[in-house]
């Protein structure tokens, strides 16, 4: 979705708390086949999300929020916004409550999207008496925030034109 909606972007700067540690190998992998490079401070505490973000500010094209309670919360998402928007920097988001905040768009599935999906694995694991390995999302959807686009200089697609052009891309 980055690459689509931001092309001219390489830099991906990332906040990493205990709960994204797991995934880092499979973001590394993923950024690198779209040739992004992902800038990644570990954040142990609240106290040291602004020091890591004003470190990673300068060496990044856009911010990437991952759902990390510890970093990107209701106590710390105005900051963190501010910060980005004040260095004239896209935020990423996972929700439409990020880019209703400020986050220049967002990638996410909606609560019925992840219920079909849930009883989808239901009846799989009714018919083979086996629970289905964990899965990503199959269904999800894109929010963007036109304003912030427009006062950051970007000139986004549409949220249908960016999600039919992803999921040509599966």
């Amino acid at each position: 979705m980055i690459r689509l909606a931001l092309p001219g972007a390489r830099r991906v700067g990332l906040l990493m708390g205990s709960e994204t540690q797991p995934h880092y190998q499979a973001l590394q992998s993923a950024a690198l086949e779209r040739q992004l490079r992902l800038n990644v401070l570990q954040v142990e505490q609240e106290s040291d999300i602004f020091p890591a973000l004003q470190k990673l500010l300068p060496e990044s094209d856009l911010i990437l929020a991952l759902p990390e309670p510890a970093i990107f919360n209701a106590g710390t998402i105005q900051m963190i916004l501010l910060s980005t928007y004040r260095q004239q920097l896209p935020l990423v988001g996972f929700s439409a409550a990020y880019t209703r905040a400020g986050a220049v768009f967002s990638l996410f599935s909606s609560p019925q999207q992840i219920g079909r999906q849930a009883a989808d694995m239901l009846r799989a694991a009714l018919a083979s008496g086996r629970l289905p390995a964990p899965q990503y999302p199959n269904e999800y959807q894109v929010s963007i925030n036109p304003h912030v686009a427009r006062s950051l200089g970007l000139a986004l697609e549409s949220e249908q034109q960016l999600l039919q052009r992803l999921r040509s891309l599966e």
